[in-house]
């Protein structure tokens, strides 16, 4: 028996000699050789299919689009709180028209086509979790003011749980995305001497949070469209 390893191939050849009917024989057995070479290229493409296929669908997206529906599910809620919050008939809030806003602290939201436009996701969030952050202080410094009135307040408490489900929802994206989430700034609240400017500063906020939230759902819905996320 010799062997014989064919340099162009890299095949291994085994050859056996035998005598059969009086006529020798060589019989060649051929073996498949995987140099190591071969191998790292391999797991080398391996490694290039992996990247490609992470590519394609960043993680990013994928454990935002988890938190965008609930954040989503949370406005809504927070838009039923708002309507409710003054506790005022639509005749009564007749009165309360074109009044003179009061409370400065009061987050500013841009809503423009522009503003829209430019807005990005790590940014968005953040300011997103200021607003939520800085209408919680709001609405609780309200409900404290309604009940030294003997006013109801009922209202407050639920806008209450649902601003700090959405901060609870928005501070976890913050964390997915590595960002610092954004506080509000800190705001001296001003003196209500009576029960109607009481009433009068939930419409203002009323108006407000609506506004808050018409801003945070469209900014919620464009950002779920631009990372390819479901309805669910």
């Amino acid at each position: 028996m010799s062997a014989h390893i064919n340099s162009f191939t890299g095949s291994l050849c085994l050859y056996f000699e035998a005598d059969f009917c009086g006529a020798n024989l060589s019989i060649c057995l051929v073996f498949a050789v995987i140099h190591e070479s071969a191998l790292c290229l391999l797991r080398l493409l391996l490694l290039v299919e992996l990247f490609a296929r992470s590519s394609a669908h960043p993680g990013q997206n994928f454990s935002l689009c988890s938190v965008f529906g609930p954040m989503i599910h949370q406005v809504d809620k927070l838009i039923n709180s708002s309507k409710r919050l003054h506790g005022l008939t639509e005749d009564d809030l007749k009165h309360f028209e074109g009044m003179d806003h009061k409370l400065e602290s009061l987050p500013h939201i841009r809503h423009t086509a522009v503003h829209f436009s430019s807005l990005k996701v790590n940014e968005s969030l953040s300011l997103l979790y200021g607003y939520t952050e800085s209408f919680k202080l709001h609405v609780g410094w309200l409900k404290t003011v309604r009940e030294n009135f003997s006013l109801p307040f009922q209202s407050d408490e639920g806008a209450i749980n649902h601003l700090s489900h959405l901060s609870n929802l928005i501070n976890t994206s913050l964390h997915q995305v590595k960002d610092v989430p954004l506080l509000p700034s800190s705001s001296p609240f001003p003196d209500v001497p009576t029960a109607f400017d009481a009433t009068r500063l939930s419409v203002e906020i009323s108006e407000q949070l609506k506004v808050f939230c018409r801003w945070s759902k469209r900014v919620l819905l464009l950002f779920r469209r631009r990372s390819g996320c479901g309805r669910h």
